[in-house]
């Protein structure tokens, strides 16, 4: 009988510590998402204060900002120019007027009224 109750009492250990382990883990795990959480609000924070400050200032931008704002207009550009591929190969073009993507055939635009 005191074998039993003995492994009874080993095997209640071991269940308990691979308990406490589980949980250990499960904490871990909660704590380093909720870290890299915040860490993308703040990214996003960041993003948000820097769009308002380009915004705000790009016609006349601080010399030390000069080579990140003519990036920042580079790049937009760029992405301009690829989204206007894009809906080419999508079989748009943009009105000429008031440059709303519309079908390549279109007559008229269909945001402004504009003959094609």
């Amino acid at each position: 009988m005191a074998f039993l109750d003995s492994l009874q009492k080993n095997l209640t250990s071991v269940g308990k510590q691979a308990a406490d382990k589980a949980k250990e883990v499960a904490d871990f795990t909660v704590k380093t998402t909720q870290l890299r959480t915040e860490k993308q609000k703040l990214e996003e924070c960041y993003a948000r204060i820097g769009k308002r400050f380009y915004e705000a200032t790009k016609d006349i931008p601080a010399e030390e900002d000069l080579v990140d704002f003519n990036e920042v207009e580079a790049r937009l550009v760029a992405m301009k120019a690829l989204e206007d591929e894009i809906q080419q190969l999508k079989g748009k073009k943009p009105c000429p007027n008031c440059g709303a993507m519309v079908e390549e055939d279109s007559q008229f635009c269909s945001h402004c009224g504009s003959s094609i």
